[in-house]
Formats: C-alpha cells, sequence, structure tokens
C-alpha cells in the first residue's frame, strides 16, 4: 500500500529524439542521447531532484518543494542552450513539464494527477519550453521566476481543462527574455547531407568529446 506524500515533479521528454537515429545514424544518436542526460542530470544534482526514472528520450524527477523544482527546469533550458551555442555539432532541444501536489508513492515512484498534468504538460510543450498549471505560479516563491498564461490546455486523463502557464526563462549572461524553439524535424538539415557521413562522424566525435569531458 503506498503513502501519500506531497511533492514536485518534473517531466522531460528531448524533442525530435526518433529522427536522431534517421539523420546520425544509431551510434552518433545515442552518444547524443548521451551528452542529452549529463545535460540534464547536472542541474537535477544541484537543486536536490532525485531522478525517478529514465524514460528513454527523458526523466522523471522529484524534488521537496516547488521553487527547487522550477530552479532545476530553468537551469536545464539554460544548459541545452549553452551547448546549442557552443556546440558545431547537431542541437539538442527538450521541452519541460513541471506539477506539484500530493501523489501516492510505491515503491519510489509516484502516482497521482500532479504526476500527470507535469507528463502531459511536457508533451504539450514546444521545444526549450516550461510548462506548468497556473496553481504552480501562486505556490512558487514570490519574484523568483517569471510567469505567462497561456489559458487551458486539455489534458488526457483529467477531466477538467487546466490552466497552464509558461515559466520564463533567460540563457546564462543574458538580460532578455528567450523562446528556443526548434522544428521537431531537428532544425532544417537534410538527411542527404549525411550521405557521406562526415557530418554523422562530426557529431559522434563531438559528442564523445562531451561525454568524456562529463
Amino acid at each position: 500500500m503506498g503513502s501519500s506524500v506531497g511533492v514536485s515533479l518534473l517531466f522531460t521528454d528531448l524533442v525530435g529524439s526518433t529522427e536522431l537515429s534517421t539523420l546520425l545514424g544509431a551510434d552518433a544518436a545515442d552518444a547524443l542521447r548521451r551528452v542529452h542526460f549529463r545535460l540534464l542530470r547536472a542541474p537535477l544534482g544541484r537543486f536536490g531532484g532525485r531522478e525517478v526514472k529514465n524514460l528513454g528520450d527523458g526523466i522523471m524527477a522529484v524534488f521537496a518543494g516547488i521553487g527547487s523544482a522550477l530552479d532545476a527546469a530553468v537551469a536545464i533550458q539554460q544548459a541545452f542552450h549553452a551547448y546549442n551555442a557552443t556546440s558545431d555539432g547537431h542541437p539538442l532541444t527538450v521541452r519541460v513539464g513541471v506539477s506539484t501536489g500530493d501523489c501516492v508513492e510505491e515503491y519510489g515512484d509516484y502516482f497521482g494527477e500532479p504526476v500527470i498534468q507535469a507528463a502531459r504538460l511536457c508533451a504539450a510543450a514546444a521545444g526549450g519550453q516550461i510548462l506548468a498549471p497556473e496553481v504552480v505560479r501562486f505556490l512558487a516563491p514570490r519574484g523568483r521566476h517569471e510567469f505567462s498564461p497561456i489559458g487551458d490546455l486539455d489534458v488526457k486523463g483529467i477531466p477538467e481543462p487546466v490552466p497552464a502557464v509558461e515559466v520564463g526563462w533567460r540563457p546564462i549572461g543574458s538580460n532578455a527574455s528567450v523562446a528556443v524553439t526548434f522544428p521537431d524535424r531537428l532544425g532544417t538539415h537534410h538527411a542527404t547531407m549525411f550521405v557521406g557521413r562526415e557530418a554523422e562522424l562530426d557529431v559522434l566525435r563531438h559528442a564523445w568529446k562531451e561525454v568524456v569531458a562529463g
């Protein structure tokens, strides 16, 4: 029998992950996924998050408070923005969903409406975006994060529409808001550019350096 606990949850998803193998090949795509997980896990550790499970193309994590979950979400987007700005390889972008509330904990996993909200809002987000239910805006530490209402979203598994907000973030060192959105095809590169496989090899080499450095 599970116990009821109050937690904050964070879900992530790598945008266009299915296309990685098609465009880059399995080895290069796997190397980039390892880079992707390294970029995700550093903010989790920094803000006290616990990874509940690896979802293949993202993670589910829990935090003791909503402020830490939001801090981690912002830090994740900043990390991917910094990576894309300095990398000469294939861009990586993620979407993030955050929620909070009472959940049932069983054997280290969590169940309940906040879990569904975070997972579904993550799926509804664009690349580079953080979505959360509106209640998060009222529970978050005052003045630490910026929120923009985006209206009611129909969330599968929840009977009533969920009033949602976008959590704002800025690149490290910038004073301007940013919306880092990439199409689901992961950029405008056409698959034929990989016919010679030099581009694939360059991506793989760069990704391997990132993994080793991490």
